[in-house]
C-alpha cells in the first residue's frame, strides 16, 4: 500500500510539473540570465519561515516580493525591500522600450499575471529554488518582460494565486522612475 502511495504521489508531481513547464529564454541581458538566480536564495535565507514536511501537500503561495529589475536606461537594480507588505519605487533613472522584473514567490502559485502600464508583461521564464538544501522547492523567481512603447516611467503590477487551500491571491505594486 505504501509503495503504491509513494508511486501515485511521484506521478502527481510529475504530472504537476509537467504543466507548470515554461522553456527558458535565451536573453540578450546576461545580468539577468536565470543561471545565476538559484544564488539569491541563499540571500532570502533569513527571511523564510519554516518548510513544510515531506509528506505533507505543497504549501500556499505565502509571500511575493520585487527581487531586481532592468531598463535599457537605468541598467540592473536590485530591489530588497519591496514586498506585498511594502511597496516601494525604484532607485535608479528608468527607461527605454524594454523593462524586466525578478519576483520571489515564496511557497506554491498559479494563474501569474504581470503588467507595466496596464499592457500585459510576459512571463519569460520560472525558476525554483531550495532555500535549506532539503532537495524542496521552496519557492520561485518569475522573470517577466515588457517589450513595447518608450517610456520614462510607469506601474509594475503583479499578481499570483496560491495552488491550493487557502487559494489566496497576492499582488504587489511597484512605481518605477
Amino acid at each position: 500500500m505504501r509503495k503504491l502511495r509513494n508511486l501515485f504521489s511521484a506521478l502527481l508531481l510529475v504530472v504537476a510539473f509537467s504543466f507548470n513547464a515554461i522553456p527558458s529564454y535565451a536573453t540578450e541581458y546576461p545580468e539577468l540570465d536565470m543561471v545565476g538566480f538559484s544564488d539569491a536564495g541563499q540571500i532570502l535565507t533569513s527571511k523564510i519561515g519554516e518548510v513544510a514536511d515531506i509528506n505533507a501537500s505543497a504549501p500556499p503561495l505565502s509571500s511575493m516580493s520585487l527581487y531586481m529589475i532592468f531598463s535599457e536606461k537605468g541598467g540592473t537594480e536590485t530591489v530588497s525591500t519591496s514586498t506585498t507588505d511594502f511597496p516601494i519605487t525604484s532607485s535608479n533613472d528608468h527607461g527605454g522600450t524594454v523593462l524586466r522584473a525578478i519576483t520571489v514567490e515564496m511557497d506554491y502559485a498559479k494563474n501569474r499575471y504581470a503588467t507595466f502600464n496596464n499592457i500585459q508583461m510576459t512571463l519569460t521564464n520560472v525558476e525554483g529554488f531550495d532555500v535549506d538544501g532539503d532537495s524542496i522547492i521552496d519557492g520561485h523567481f518569475c522573470l517577466w518582460t515588457y517589450s513595447g512603447a518608450e517610456f520614462e516611467a510607469g506601474t509594475f503590477v503583479v499578481q499570483a494565486t496560491s495552488v491550493n487551500y487557502p487559494w489566496n491571491t497576492l499582488s504587489l505594486r511597484f512605481n518605477v522612475q
